[in-house]
C-alpha cells in the first residue's frame, strides 16, 4: 500500500510539472487540493520523508558574564562576579523558586522547632557529587566549619558568625567545635541550631556561603576552582573547561539527582566587559545571551530587540568612603559628598534602565512584616537631586569654605560610565579637584578590599532579601565592611534586633540602626539598580532572581 501511495504520489507530481510548464498551473494545483487521496497522499509522505523532519532542537548555549569570576571557591566568593557560575554547579540544603521563595535542594525536607530555634534537614537519597561520591551531612559540616574559622578569612562568615549558636564564640576562641550549633548527626541529617530565630534562615542556606564541599577538594589547592578535574560539584553542571581571562565552559552533570530534566548539555559563558562587543555578539547570533548591557543601548534595544529584558534587581550602587583615612573621617566631609551629587540626573540622563536614586543603605524590595523596608524608611531629606547650598555649607563645617584647601580627591573605580558624572558634580559644586583611577575589577577590588583607597565605586547585591542583608555588613565580623566604619550605637541595634522575636519590633530596631547609618553617612548612596539583560528569545526556562542568580537548571530552547 505504501509503495502504491507513493507511485500515485509520483503520478500527480509529474503532472502537476507538466501542466506548470503549459502556463496552468493554479488551476491543476487548485484540482489537486480538492481531491481528498491527493490530501491524505501529501499528509502521509510527509512523515516519511527526511527532509522535512522537525528541527533538532539546539542543546548548547553561549552566554556572557562580564567580568572573570573572582573566586570560585564558596567559602571565599564575597562578591557578585561568580553568581551564573555558582548558581548552575552547586546547591545548598535549599534553593530559591522562579519567585525566589526557598524550596528544598540537597535536603528533602525539614523540622523546625516550636521555638524556631532548630532545623533539622534530611537530604535527599539520591544526591551525589559530578565524581560519583554521594554528598553527605559531613560535606555541609566540613564547609561550614571551614566558613567559620578565622584563618579562611571568609568574606560572608558574618553569615553564620551572625546566626548560629556559639559561632561567633568558637571564632573568638573562646570554645571548641562541640559546642557550635551545627552538627552532622548522620550521613543523612544535618541538624542547625540557631543562636536567635531568624525567619530568612531558609533564604540562607540557598546562598553559596552554605553550600557543601568536600575536604578532599579543597586539599588541591587555592585554584582548584580552576581546574575541571578538580572542580568537583553538586548541581545541574559541572566544569568541562576553564579558559583563564576568556570563559568557562559547563556541561550537564549526569550525577544530579535531577538531571533526566536538564535540556541545555552544554553553557560556555564569557568573560567579556566590553558592552558594544557583547551587543554585537548578541544581535549576531554568536551568543545566546549576555548579563553586559551598556545605558547608552538601552533606549533603543527597548524598542527594537527581541530578547531585551529589564529584570527586577536588589542591588544598591554608592560610593565608598574610607572612614579611617583624613579627610573622610570628617562626617562632614562625607555629607558634603553625598548631598552634591543629583542622583536623579545619573539614573534618567545616564543609566535610562529605571534604576530609581538611592536614599538609604536598603534598597527597595525587601518586604518585612507586610511592608517594604525602604518604602517606610523614607529618605532621610536626601533631595534625589541634591542639595549643593547643603552641601557647600558641611565643606565649610569641615574646615573648607568654597573647596579651599581640600585635598585632590581620587575615586578608585574600575570603568563605570556613571562615575565621570559624580566627578563633574564634585568638581562643579564643591569646587574641589577630582581624579578617576581606574583598575581592573580583580585589582580595583582587592584594593578596595584591603582599604588601600579613599573614595570607591561600591555596592552590594543582595545575597537572602532581607534588610539585614545590607545591614550586617557594616558589624565588626564582616569581610565586607569596605569602609572600615564602626558605630556602637548601630551594632547595639543590630543586636537588639538579632535577638528580638517580635516581628514589629524587630523591624523597629533595624530601621533605628538604618537611621544611624545614614546620619552617619560612611557611603554615598547613588541609585538602586535594574538588571538589563539580554536572551535568546527561542530560549525558555530560565530565571534570574532578584538577587541576580541566573538559573539555566530549567532552561530550553524552543524549535
Amino acid at each position: 500500500m505504501r509503495k502504491l501511495t507513493a507511485l500515485l504520489l509520483t503520478i500527480a507530481l509529474l503532472a502537476l510539472m507538466l501542466s506548470g510548464c503549459g502556463g496552468n498551473a493554479s488551476t491543476s494545483s487548485t484540482e489537486a487540493e480538492s481531491t481528498p487521496a491527493a490530501e491524505n497522499t501529501e499528509q502521509t509522505t510527509a512523515a516519511e520523508t527526511p527532509s522535512e523532519a522537525a528541527p533538532e532542537v539546539k542543546k548548547d548555549m553561549v552566554f556572557i558574564i562580564g567580568d572573570e569570576p573572582t573566586s570560585l571557591d564558596p567559602g571565599l566568593a564575597s562578591d557578585s562576579t561568580p553568581a551564573t557560575v555558582m548558581s548552575n554547579t552547586f546547591e545548598g540544603l535549599t534553593t530559591l523558586d522562579e519567585n525566589d521563595k526557598p524550596i528544598p535542594a540537597m535536603a528533602d525536607h525539614w523540622e523546625i522547632s516550636e521555638d524556631s530555634l532548630v532545623y533539622t534537614f534530611y537530604l535527599k537519597d539520591d544526591i551525589f557529587w559530578s565524581d560519583g561520591q554521594p554528598v553527605t551531612a559531613n560535606d555541609f559540616y566540613y564547609e561550614w566549619q571551614r566558613v567559620i574559622t578565622p584563618e579562611t578569612a571568609s568574606g560572608f562568615g558574618y553569615f553564620i558568625l551572625e546566626h548560629i549558636a556559639n559561632a561567633q564564640a568558637y571564632f573568638d576562641g573562646e570554645v571548641d567545635m562541640d559546642a557550635v550549633g551545627f552538627e552532622a548527626v548522620d550521613d543523612k541529617t544535618f541538624k542547625v541550631t540557631l543562636a536567635n530565630p531568624t525567619p530568612y534562615f531558609l533564604n540562607l542556606t540557598a546562598t553559596w556561603t552554605l553550600f557543601p564541599l568536600r575536604e578532599d577538594i579543597v586539599a588541591q589547592g587555592e585554584n582548584w576552582f580552576k581546574d575541571p578535574s578538580t572542580f568537583i560539584c553538586n548541581g545541574p553542571y559541572m566544569m568541562s573547561d576553564y579558559a583563564a581571562g576568556e570563559s568557562v565552559t559547563l556541561v550537564k552533570n549526569p550525577y544530579y539527582y535531577g538531571a533526566d530534566d536538564v535540556a541545555i548539555e552544554t553553557i560556555r559563558l564569557d568573560f567579556l566587559t566590553d558592552a558594544a562587543n557583547a551587543l554585537a555578539a548578541f544581535e549576531s547570533g554568536a551568543v545566546d545571551g549576555s548579563e553586559v548591557v551598556s545605558s547608552a543601548d538601552i533606549p533603543r534595544l527597548r524598542m527594537e530587540v527581541e530578547g531585551f529584558y529589564l529584570m527586577p534587581y536588589i542591588q544598591h550602587i554608592w560610593i565608598n568612603f574610607n572612614t579611617q583615612m583624613a579627610p573622610y573621617d570628617d562626617v562632614n566631609v562625607r555629607k558634603a559628598l553625598a548631598y552634591a551629587i543629583d542622583r536623579d540626573a545619573i539614573c534618567t540622563q545616564i543609566l535610562q534602565a529605571g534604576q530609581v536614586p538611592a536614599s538609604g543603605l536598603v534598597p527597595f524590595g525587601m518586604v518585612v512584616n507586610g511592608e517594604d523596608f525602604r518604602e517606610v524608611g523614607g529618605d532621610y531629606g536626601m533631595p534625589a537631586s541634591g542639595d549643593v547650598e547643603k552641601a557647600q555649607a558641611f565643606l565649610a563645617d569641615a574646615g573648607y569654605p568654597n573647596g579651599e584647601g581640600f585635598p585632590e580627591l581620587m575615586i578608585k573605580d574600575n570603568g563605570k560610565d556613571y562615575i565621570e558624572a559624580v566627578k563633574e558634580m564634585w568638581e562643579e559644586n564643591l569646587n574641589i579637584k577630582v581624579t578617576i583611577e581606574e583598575k581592573e575589577f580583580g585589582v580595583y577590588l582587592k584594593e578596595v578590599k584591603s582599604g588601600d583607597y579613599t573614595v570607591s565605586r561600591g555596592g552590594w547585591t543582595g545575597d537572602y532579601g532581607y534588610p539585614t542583608d545590607y545591614l550586617n555588613m557594616y558589624t565588626d565580623n564582616s569581610g565586607v565592611n569596605f569602609s572600615h566604619w564602626h558605630n556602637d550605637a548601630y551594632l547595639e541595634a543590630l543586636e537588639k534586633a538579632q535577638s528580638e522575636q517580635d516581628e514589629a519590633k524587630r523591624v523597629a530596631y533595624m530601621h533605628e540602626a538604618e537611621t544611624i547609618f545614614m546620619d552617619d553617612m560612611p557611603i554615598a548612596p547613588l541609585y538602586y539598580a535594574t538588571s538589563p539583560i539580554l536572551v535568546n528569545p527561542k530560549l525558555e526556562g530560565w530565571h534570574q532572581s532578584q538577587l541576580g542568580y541566573l538559573f539555566f537548571r530549567d532552561a530550553a530552547f524552543t524549535e
